[in-house]
């Protein structure tokens, strides 16, 4: 079918390790165990 697989939380933690915009503000979420708001997730 030509599917792609995914993974949000390993696109997250790209991000942070990156030290970009999003990924600083997704890293105070994820610190704490909390899910990540949808407005930081959608890029």
């Amino acid at each position: 079918y030509g599917l792609v697989h995914i993974a949000a939380g390993d696109l997250l933690r790209a991000e942070v390790a990156a030290d970009t915009e999003k990924g600083k503000e997704a890293k105070q979420y994820m610190e704490k165990g909390q899910l990540v708001p949808n407005d930081i997730v959608v890029m």
